[in-house]
C-alpha cells in the first residue's frame, strides 16, 4: 500500500477525483466511489491492482 496525505479533492457525482501531496512532485491522480469522506490533510493508505493503473508520458500522452 502507498501511505498519502489528502492535497486537493473534487467530488464528482458518484466518485471522487484526488491528488494525494508528494515529496517528489508527481502528479498522481485516484478515483474513489463515494470519496467525500475524505478530507485535506487527512493520511490514507491507497491500495489498486497494476494492471489498472492509467499512466500518461510528461506530454499528457497515456502510455499504458
Amino acid at each position: 500500500p502507498f501511505k498519502l496525505t489528502m492535497a486537493l479533492g473534487e467530488h464528482l457525482g458518484s466518485e471522487t477525483f484526488f491528488s494525494p501531496g508528494n515529496a517528489t512532485g508527481e502528479i498522481l491522480t485516484i478515483a474513489k466511489p463515494n470519496g467525500r469522506d475524505l478530507k485535506i490533510g487527512q493520511k490514507f493508505e491507497a491500495h489498486f491492482a497494476p494492471e489498472n493503473a492509467l499512466l500518461f508520458d510528461a506530454n499528457g500522452n497515456r502510455i499504458r
